[in-house]
């Protein structure tokens, strides 16, 4: 018995380029796929009864560069949360590839465990990162790091959280992950001098928008880079203050530690470990595997403790032909 086949005209035409293109790339001698192996942040929420008390990392991120639709993102890292009237509201940098630039976009959650992707609300022409977010005075503020402009820029929101704009400098020169927070009547400012993730330096000042004077104990920490970055906003918790600070040494982001500042004058500091060893620790495999550097924690109307978090793994891309 004869069979005759018949072949679509459409199946042909689409096979006639795939052997164009594949003739293309044998003879100028680019592969169909290549293999890049890198390091990849992406971002997880943790529970807790206390801002330094926090129960076992997530098995899975909520957010990673897959869910980021209005560009084509690198990877999520840097989150703070912010809660208003019921609504979670996640600030995060997020790396633009198309010029290898960080901007600042945000995600909501009803739930405060699981986060929709809307949209990046900062793009400069300078690098965004660390976007942290909170209320005062009635309007809604935000202190990203801006080190690549050289200053500390104070942003308002225009239309919370779509819209922002340059308010003010808060301090000249190179500083990164600078975390201003309130107490007993002054704005504080820790801050880490560009390239020098071994120190911490303090700033106050009467207003939000500064002028900021150094402290006269500043530099906080010096020549330590397990202690000199921080990682996270100063959080107000039953009469004492946190803060969080990521772990540089030997590598970048490895761990995060937690602090309680015990003096906090105009003349005086002092801080102490709150734990012995870190407060997170990457798990030995998974999506955390490498690293953790930010944690932004808000207590919920029950007393429980969210906390937005990151981490980073190797992760594996697969690239096609010339992409």
């Amino acid at each position: 018995m004869r069979i005759t086949l018949t072949i679509p005209k459409f199946v042909l035409i689409a096979a006639g380029i795939a052997a164009s293109v594949a003739g293309f790339y044998l003879a100028f001698g680019v592969p169909f796929v290549s293999v890049e192996e890198r390091r990849e942040w992406a971002i997880g929420i943790v529970t807790g009864t206390s801002p330094v008390d926090f129960g076992a990392l997530p098995a899975e991120p909520v957010l990673t560069r897959e869910d980021v639709t209005d560009i084509r993102a690198g990877f999520v890292a840097d989150p703070f949360l912010f809660e208003e009237a019921g609504t979670w509201y996640l600030f995060f940098e997020v790396l633009n590839l198309a010029n290898n630039q960080g901007d600042i976009a945000v995600a909501t959650s009803t739930d405060r465990l699981h986060y929709e992707y809307r949209k990046v609300v900062l793009d400069e022409a300078f690098h965004l990162s660390y976007p942290l977010v909170f209320k005062w005075e009635g309007e809604y503020w935000m202190v990203p790091d801006t080190f690549e402009a050289n200053h500390v820029s104070l942003y308002r929101a225009v239309e919370f959280p779509w819209r922002w704009e340059p308010a003010s400098r808060m301090l000249e020169g190179l500083h990164v992950d600078s975390t201003p927070f309130h107490h007993e009547g002054r704005w504080w400012m820790f801050t880490t001098p560009t390239e020098q993730n071994n120190f911490t330096r303090l700033y106050f000042s009467t207003e939000l928008a500064g002028p900021y004077v150094e402290h006269p104990q500043s530099p906080v920490v010096e020549f330590d880079a397990n202690f000199g970055r921080s990682g996270g906003n100063v959080v107000s918790h039953e009469g004492r203050l946190f803060r969080y600070v990521q772990d540089d040494y030997p590598s970048y982001g490895n761990q995060l530690y937690a602090f309680e500042i015990t003096r906090l004058t105009p003349t005086e500091f002092g801080q102490e470990l709150v734990t012995e060893g870190p407060l997170l620790v990457p798990a030995d495999e998974g999506w955390t595997s490498l690293g953790i550097h930010t944690l932004s924690p808000v207590q919920a109307d029950d007393g429980r403790w969210i906390g937005a978090m990151d981490g980073k793994t190797w992760v594996k891309r697969y690239h096609f032909g010339l992409e």
